[in-house]
């Protein structure tokens, strides 16, 4: 286990010493008599020792009332068992036996955990420890046991009564009550348990399996708002229809239950066929959501899905192995997206990594995939276990050849079902389907940061590239020290005639390997990690020319895209001192020239390439982070692209206005609202009236929010007017109103900050709507110039926001905190400042652990970088 167990002077501190529960439980009969101020549980846990040295039963619990207790039909006297805030201790237990639990729960709101209230619903939100806070138990993932619910509600406040399942019984009570009997006879982690009470509107389907059975599909919404959930729908189908293709597992029970929530604090659940959602995770539609959002919900409702195998049926046998299960499903959902839109997909994998996991290895909360330790488990719910974990099973899967990872993934299933397995467990399973020792890839999983990748081509004049010597580099401490890495190298010749020529997969083993290339041609160019192959920071200089040939020639889409992306970071960190007389700068504009105007290229990539890296990724591998400056560059290259290539924008933008009103023409859209952008930056007089002329007018939501995004970018009195004009086409929709939020919080604008605040204590904003809250403040998070403006307003603007989180709503207060994690990259006046918002939270007696404990590791760290 992770949390060793007698440890009460911390007992909910994880650690790397897994020790087995001294007891499990194997089946749960629970009655619950759902009520908004109190709900009474009946439970019956039928248990076993595995320790044959423990005596004492200890459960997990989380202010509940004990009301009584027997064991085995016999009331247990106050000697036997002892109630704590935090456990249930029954002393002298037997080897087996029934312990038979009356308790109180008082539903929490929605941002806690357990029962919750949202609205006019009773649900659940469980993972990663909630349900101590409806039952005691063994509350840790390794212990998978069976279930029988029975749910007694009133009939008039809560018509549909859902648990996880088969239905076996439903019946009518006195006094206006209902019953609902359940039972889910595949073991799963208590985590995993769930309940939603409430009257919804439906949707309903149906999927066929491979085997030929019908399982029975039924979407639940709040009343009216069952609008948006086809797209969610249609790629649950083909997500059950694709695992049963790649992996060979099929959904084996008989109904597939999904509620979707406005507030519903945990994103996506993928509870035993008893998915629950917020909305902005499963509705969708062009006239709401944009297109990232659309691509962004199929990717969650595949993901929540294939959690049915990886995480449900074969478990994570500790939190701190909870990569054995998200980025093993992260990888299934990456793969399933590549299959559904095509190669573009690798692409958003990339973006997001870098945009969201790369902060985390490059400050101060960088962990390994598989921690040590951590405070609480909701501390381990990052981007390195889930997207890192992701990248370093692809790695894995390059290495053994995918047929070989998938038949791996097939065993674990396999021999892991209805258990609960470590990381360790899961290598050994690849090593003994690869037939190799896999050991190295141990290392991956303790690595903390980024491992550097650095290269060398030594070339011929006459003869071209001729070899390639690549050497690792460890990120530095404890972390870092570790033997070299296994780093799967996938590379190709890439000259301006012809096709580029592969190589064979290289397996770098070592410190340092030396490649022989394969013959090529004079002035071919080395493409290395095409596909993203692994996930290290690759150290090449390349010449802006060679990088404008990969972006031009290159046939592995991730390689083009990253060319054209790292020829734009080149050209940003020269403009500061050459403009667009820089080398790299003119390279880049060259290039923007050639795409814009190549008419077999594909929009939806051009839009891709020539998208500017936002400032946050410019930053990237600096030192110390010159805010001001980065913002200049880049807002200084994307108005160069406009009065270089004035005639061929105003072409792309008129050509393509007919397609980019198909909702399913996301390409046209992405490169038509580039070309708006580049001339807003530029200056041009006819802007504002366009962005005001689409934003009235376009039918889909990525248009309109392009549109407000110029205006914004505009300023003055057409700011004003996008800023009325969007709030009259989007507040009649909750769902719309949001996209406001999330565009303010992304403007670069200097009052940027201001604006933040004003529209957190503005009317439109409940610190309880977490869709909206999550809308602006995610995005205020990532916008460099907005959050660290000089002066410290975003600073304080995010901490007054995470102040009135509080207690609330501790996970979104902790996720937060995020943006104070790069503090040790910016200069002293922002260092200080971003400090002194940091402890003045630590100070707040109302702020939950998972916050403290966050906002302590980035002190507590930045601190022991500094000296």
């Amino acid at each position: 286990m992770t949390r060793a167990a007698p440890r009460h002077s911390d007992p909910d501190r994880l650690d790397a010493d897994y020790t087995p529960p001294p007891f499990t439980i194997d089946y749960a009969d629970l009655s619950l008599e759902l009520d908004p101020q109190v709900t009474e549980v009946t439970a019956h846990l039928t248990f076993r020792r595995i320790d044959p040295e423990a005596r004492d039963l200890v459960l997990d619990g989380h202010e509940l009332e004990l009301v009584s207790s027997s064991l085995d039909g016999r009331a247990l006297s106050g000697s036997r068992v002892e109630s704590h805030p935090d456990r249930l201790v029954v002393r002298d237990a037997p080897p087996h036996g029934t312990l038979s639990l009356r308790l109180r729960v008082r539903p929490g709101g929605p941002g806690l955990e357990g029962l919750i209230r949202l609205d006019d619903v009773l649900v659940t939100h469980c993972e990663p420890e909630g349900f101590r806070r409806i039952c005691y138990f063994i509350d840790r993932p390794d212990v998978m046991a069976c279930y029988r619910v029975t749910l007694i509600a009133d009939e008039a406040a809560y018509p549909t009564l859902l648990c996880n399942g088969e239905l076996v019984e439903a019946s009518r009570l006195v006094a206006g009550r209902h019953a609902a009997t359940f039972v889910d006879d595949i073991p799963k982690s208590s985590y995993l348990f769930a309940l939603a009470a409430g009257r919804f509107d439906t949707l309903e389907d149906s999927f066929t399996t491979r085997s030929g059975r019908t399982v029975s599909i039924v979407v639940h919404a709040a009343p009216g708002e069952t609008f948006g959930c086809a797209l969610g729908l249609e790629t649950l189908k083909a997500a059950m229809a694709w695992d049963e293709r790649t992996f060979g597992v099929e959904y084996e029970r008989s109904r597939f239950t999904v509620v979707i929530m406005r507030n519903y604090p945990g994103g996506g659940m993928e509870n035993p066929s008893l998915n629950l959602y917020a909305t902005e995770f499963f509705q969708a539609d062009p006239a709401f959501s944009t297109d990232p959002e659309l691509r962004r919900i199929a990717s969650s409702v595949a993901h929540e899905y294939f959690h049915e195998w990886s995480g449900n049926r074969v478990g994570c046998k500790s939190w701190l192995d909870l990569t054995v299960k998200e980025g093993l499903t992260v990888l299934r959902q990456q793969r399933f997206m590549a299959d559904l839109v095509g190669a573009d997909a690798r692409i958003d994998d990339v973006v997001f990594l870098r945009a969201n996991q790369y902060p985390e290895d490059d400050g101060e909360l960088a962990h390994p995939i598989r921690p040590a330790s951590a405070a609480v488990a909701s501390n381990l719910y990052t981007r390195t276990v889930y997207e890192k974990g992701a990248e370093t099973l692809r790695m894995l899967s390059a290495w053994t050849g995918e047929a070989v990872f998938d038949e791996a993934v097939r065993a674990w299933f396999g021999r892991f079902d209805g258990r609960a397995g470590s990381v360790e467990d899961f290598l050994d399973v690849v090593a003994d389907v690869a037939g190799e020792d896999l050991t190295a890839f141990r290392a991956w999983y303790r690595l903390a940061g980024p491992l550097g990748l650095q290269a060398e081509i030594d070339t011929d004049p006459r003869e071209g590239p001729r070899r390639l010597i690549l050497s690792q580099a460890p990120p530095e401490g404890p972390a870092g020290s570790e033997t070299p890495l296994p780093i799967p190298v996938s590379l190709a010749l890439v000259a301006e005639e012809g096709l580029p020529v592969e190589a064979p997969l290289v397996r770098m083993i070592g410190k340092h390997h030396e490649i022989e290339l394969p013959t090529g041609s004079q002035g071919a160019v080395v493409s290395l990690l095409r596909g993203h192959s692994a996930e290290v920071r690759l150290h090449l200089d390349r010449a802006p020319e060679d990088l404008a040939l990969l972006a031009r020639r290159e046939t592995d889409v991730v390689v083009r895209w990253d060319a054209a992306q790292e020829l734009a970071r080149q050209a940003a960190h020269a403009w500061l001192s050459h403009g667009a007389t820089s080398r790299p700068a003119r390279a880049w504009l060259e290039l923007a020239g050639a795409l814009l105007a190549d008419p077999t290229t594909n929009p939806a990539f051009v839009g891709r390439a020539l998208a500017l890296p936002p400032e946050a990724a410019l930053g990237l591998g600096q030192d110390t982070v010159d805010v001001e400056a980065l913002g200049r560059a880049r807002h200084g290259l994307a108005a160069a692209g406009g009065r270089m290539h004035p005639e061929l924008l105003a072409r792309v933008y008129d050509d393509l206005r007919a397609p980019a009103r198909e909702p399913s023409n996301f390409g046209a859209r992405r490169l038509r609202n580039l070309a708006l952008e580049w001339c807003a930056c530029a200056g041009f007089p006819d802007v504002a009236l366009l962005a005001l002329s689409q934003l009235a007018g376009a039918p889909t939501m990525e248009d309109q929010s392009a549109a407000f995004r110029v205006l914004l970018l505009v300023g003055g009195a057409a700011r004003d007017e996008g800023v009325a004009v969007a709030r009259r086409r989007w507040s009649d929709d909750p769902r719309k109103l949001d996209n406001l939020f999330a565009v303010e919080g992304a403007n670069t604008a200097p009052d940027a900050a201001v604006r933040v605040r004003a529209l957190l204590e503005g009317p439109d904003f409940d610190l309880d709507q977490a869709v909206r809250v999550k809308a602006l403040l995610d995005a205020f998070g990532v916008n460099q110039g907005g959050f660290h403006v000089a002066g410290g307003a975003g600073y304080d603007a995010m901490g007054e926001a995470i102040a009135r989180l509080g207690a609330r709503n501790p996970r979104l207060a902790a996720r937060f905190l995020k943006p104070f994690a790069g503090l040790g990259r910016f200069d002293a006046t922002r260092r200080q400042a971003m400090a002194q918002t940091l402890r003045r939270l630590d100070a707040r007696p109302d702020l939950a652990i998972e916050p403290r404990n966050r906002l302590r590791t980035i002190l507590a760290t930045a601190r022991q970088e500094r000296s």
